[in-house]
């Protein structure tokens, strides 16, 4: 019997709206994934599955802090009968090896289903932090220095130098960084994200003179190098970059000598820029995310009076959007620096600073399926010292009883 073994780590960006989860969805159990391969056949028991006519099997590698299994689905002909089998560790044997992406569960998608799970890249301990599943392992990675300037690329993490243009790549299947083509411009208290699958750096300021500039650089995998795009005008730093979806980014406020309240979204398919509804107040270094795929929401930043915790919205699927008032998301404290991410029903806020210089890196979440959602606190990394923080997305999946 011939058996595929299913890579069990995707990498994708996927944010599922509230209005997709259903009732057997919040009762499943969710497992993530560290690309493991098994290295024997899980069916090699007769009298495993032997009621069914085989169709297909697939093996999965499932990791938590309590031990390590693998999973495996077979399916009579129909598809409408499957079963989950278990093995534990001590008979199956899994391997850190990367499978071919292509396989997929169309087949067992009534029992198996894709999750993204949200990680947290912390560059200056060498890990990948769980967040949106508990049980997960972090995963290591090489630490190296902590820069703004870096991003999820692929399963890979991008990162480059805001002063000296030099760039690195981290491979997830050999930990090692290795060299990636230069920036052609210093981009100082830049941007850095992933828009479709081509990363891009905004703005910031050149190395040893106070001169601000709107560079755009876009990577060109065909080409292996980094090509520039329209030009970001008014020229910024300390923006928030929020990508919207595979073809629109945001450039939300920043610092140019003032405070800026300018918003600017991009379209990588016509390359031009476009203005947004401005920003109510002027704010830089703002803790943005996308909420149910077409609200964009800001929370804090750094504004002419201070950091604040005030919360606004933009709903981008009206003709002309404009910022609203959104008290739900304030904080209790002030925020700067940091991302949000939404997972299924969570939402999650990952901050790193209080004032501008006070470190506070910590962790909050909010349920926005109850009646009045609050932020809480679940974890606080003071034994971290990074300075920059992005989301690192992983694909669990979710096991249905």
């Amino acid at each position: 019997m011939l058996l595929k073994c299913l890579v069990c780590m995707l990498i994708c960006i996927t944010v599922i709206t509230i209005a997709a989860l259903s009732d057997s969805y919040s009762s499943s159990a969710i497992f993530q994934i560290h690309a493991f391969t098994c290295d024997q056949d899980l069916f090699d028991d007769a009298n495993e599955g032997s009621s069914l006519d085989l169709l297909t099997s697939t093996s999965l590698c499932l990791s938590s802090p309590i031990d390590l299994k693998c999973i495996g689905v077979r399916c009579n002909s129909s598809s409408t009968n499957c079963r989950i089998i278990h093995r534990p560790i001590d008979s199956v044997h899994c391997l850190r090896k990367l499978g071919n992406s292509q396989e997929t569960l169309f087949l067992m998608e009534n029992v198996i289903s894709q999750n993204a799970a949200l990680t947290m890249i912390d560059l200056n301990m060498g890990r990948l932090v769980p967040i949106s599943n508990a049980e997960a392992v972090p995963i290591s990675a090489t630490p190296i220095s902590s820069q703004r300037l870096h991003t999820q690329f692929g399963s890979d993490i991008l990162l480059c130098s805001e002063t000296t243009k030099e760039c690195q790549a981290w491979t997830a299947e050999t930990n090692q960084w290795n060299a990636f083509p230069p920036l052609s411009e210093d981009h100082i208290e830049g941007s850095m994200s992933l828009i479709g699958e081509k990363p891009i750096v905004i703005g910031g300021k050149f190395n040893g003179i106070d001169v601000n500039h709107g560079t755009v650089e876009i990577y060109d995998k065909n080409k292996k190098q980094w090509m520039l795009g329209p030009i970001l005008v008014p020229i910024r730093r300390t923006h928030t970059a929020l990508v919207l979806n595979e073809t629109s980014l945001l450039v939300i406020g920043g610092y140019n000598g003032m405070i800026l309240n300018s918003v600017k979204i991009l379209n990588i398919i016509a390359m031009d820029w476009k203005d947004l509804d401005d920003l109510p107040i002027g704010t830089y270094a703002g803790v943005c995310g996308v909420l149910n795929l077409i609200y964009i929401v800001c929370i804090g930043g750094e504004q002419p009076d201070g950091v604040t915790g005030t919360a606004y919205a933009l709903n981008m699927s009206l003709m002309n959007p404009e910022w609203e008032r959104k008290s739900l998301f304030d904080t209790e404290e002030p925020i700067r620096d940091g991302f949000i991410f939404q997972s299924e029903a969570l939402m999650f806020s990952m901050t790193l600073r209080t004032t501008n210089s006070g470190a506070a890196r910590t962790l909050r979440r909010m349920n926005l399926t109850i009646d009045t959602p609050v932020w809480e606190v679940i974890a606080t990394y003071p034994e971290s010292s990074f300075t920059h923080v992005s989301p690192y997305i992983t694909n669990g999946f979710i096991i249905h009883p």
